[in-house]
């Protein structure tokens, strides 16, 4: 069982996750994309609803499977290890 009081996995988990993934449904084209010197507008992000397609939503998904994957690993090898010491 999961002890959750708070709530903290469906704010930070599935609200970060939302929040990812509409960046490819919302984008609007008015910001670029960051790099090292700050935002790159010549190429600008669009959503699906702004007509940028789904390349962007499609990379917002796989960024955020990814991400989740390497926590949910992270997580369990941190806890095996807690539950041996």
């Amino acid at each position: 069982r999961v002890d959750d009081p708070i709530g903290a996995e469906a704010v930070h988990g599935l609200a970060g996750i939302f929040g990812t993934i509409a960046v490819g449904l919302f984008a609007t084209g008015q910001y670029g994309i960051p790099g090292p010197e700050g935002a790159d507008t010549t190429s600008k992000v669009t959503g699906l609803f702004y007509g940028g397609g789904t390349d962007q939503l499609v990379s917002q998904i796989i960024g955020s499977a990814a991400v989740t994957g390497i926590v949910l690993v992270a997580g369990l090898v941190f806890v095996l290890f807690a539950r041996k010491a």
